[in-house]
């Protein structure tokens, strides 16, 4: 972010180059760290399905088919931020040597409220937390409706990064803590991400890309981006009315971090 700092367009390629190389190499030394985790030795008389029926069974429960169901609208939307962010921010006369350093500022909020996730966690409950999370998630695209000045630019940024930690990966804890094995937890971890970063993203992008195509002008080259931010509001703001719903309807407490076994 700092190296991309009021430079024009042509150096900041030069020095983002530089950042992906840097990430690069961060995460070959990530994946073999990872070899040095801790792991369960699977006992090999044990016969394994190639189908996961134990996480077919988790996922068969009502709270957690429907947050699975919201993992796929809420990724799904997600796809209207990452295509479009880029394109509007640029659309709406910000400097292109800011617009990289700006659109950082969603994953320095993530970073944050993953370390205060659990505390939060803790002292409310996951219901309470993912709720927030749908929350940021519908006003992110509602200040991108209403306009591209520097604060609610800033506030949607923000609202992503609090989004992604706050629905996204506390239902992918809580789908964990419905688990009480590892078979059935690998399973529903692999079924959450094929709906969520396979289906959801590609359903996605594909119609972010379609209405970004419907609303742009043949002849100054300009996309009706208030129309394009429309349809992600609506979805998130239907998303948020079915979470209290179905919360009301199924009033059993989910359990907390510190119950789980």
């Amino acid at each position: 972010m700092v190296w991309l700092r009021n430079v024009d367009s042509i150096v900041a390629m030069v020095r983002l180059s530089y950042a992906l190389k840097i990430s690069a190499c961060i995460s070959i030394v990530l994946f073999l760290y990872t070899f040095t985790l801790p792991h369960k030795k699977l006992d090999k008389k044990e016969k394994v399905s190639i189908l996961p029926k134990e996480a077919i069974v988790v996922l068969c429960r009502p709270q957690n088919l429907f947050i699975c169901v919201l993992l796929f609208i809420i990724f799904s939307s997600f796809q209207y931020y990452i295509f479009s962010i880029g394109p509007f921010l640029r659309q709406s006369m910000y400097n292109e040597s800011l617009i990289i350093p700006l659109m950082s500022v969603a994953q320095i909020s993530e970073a944050l409220c993953l370390g205060v996730l659990g505390y939060f966690i803790m002292k409310r409950d996951y219901k309470f937390v993912m709720f927030v999370g749908l929350i940021c998630n519908l006003w992110r695209f509602v200040a991108l409706f209403l306009g591209s000045s520097v604060p609610l630019i800033l506030s949607a940024l923000i609202s992503h990064g609090l989004a992604s930690a706050f629905f996204f990966t506390t239902a992918c804890i809580y789908l964990d803590s419905q688990c009480e094995n590892n078979y059935a937890r690998a399973g529903v971890q692999q079924i959450a991400c094929i709906l969520s970063y396979g289906m959801g993203a590609s359903f996605g992008n594909l119609s972010a890309g379609r209405m970004n195509t419907l609303f742009e002008s043949k002849i100054s080259e300009f996309v009706n981006y208030k129309a394009v931010w429309l349809i992600p509001t609506l979805i998130c703001g239907f998303i948020v009315i079915l979470f209290v719903v179905f919360s009301q309807r199924h009033k059993k407490p989910i359990i907390q971090m510190n119950e789980r076994k």
